[in-house]
């Protein structure tokens, strides 16, 4: 846990970390330096109010999609309008053939994804949809879609 807010400030930015969970929250919090220019938020998706600030990048590692597909569309909206123009985002988009899609998680086809994408210039996107483990070792077969993007 905090392994990207450490990497976002070791390149010299203000960070702002949210997680639903507390502890999480309270682990990278442990991890951080005294005075890093950091602001955590323990908060759901649904709380978070992106709009009111802007940002030079927005990472959104392996967490979009566990909004349900209505809810998703709000927020990306929201995220969409927090990148600065020439900022960047980077983040994970499950796609249609993951196994976790019986549980009301947000799946996109690839053309979905990259319709996602049509105010920004997309650097890097890659798909992968394989047989591999979850972080605490469950088997299952993940289909996602790996995406860096520049707002123009």
């Amino acid at each position: 846990g905090g392994r990207g807010t450490l990497r976002l400030l070791s390149r010299g930015l203000k960070v702002t970390a949210t997680d639903i969970s507390q502890e999480a929250i309270d682990l990278v919090r442990s991890k951080l330096p005294p005075g890093a220019p950091v602001s955590l938020v323990c908060a759901p998706f649904q709380e978070l109010e992106l709009k009111l600030e802007s940002y030079d990048v927005v990472v959104a590692c392996y967490s979009l999609f566990f909004l349900p597909l209505g809810e998703f569309e709000a927020f990306w909206s929201r995220v969409v309008a927090s990148v600065r123009p020439g900022g960047l985002f980077a983040g994970e988009f499950l796609g249609v053939n993951d196994s976790w899609s019986d549980r009301g998680l947000t799946l996109l086809d690839e053309p979905a994804v990259r319709r996602l994408f049509d105010s920004f210039e997309v650097l890097h996107f890659e798909e992968e949809d394989k047989d591999g483990h979850t972080s605490v070792g469950d088997d299952k077969h993940w289909h996602v879609f790996h995406v860096i993007a520049r707002k123009v």
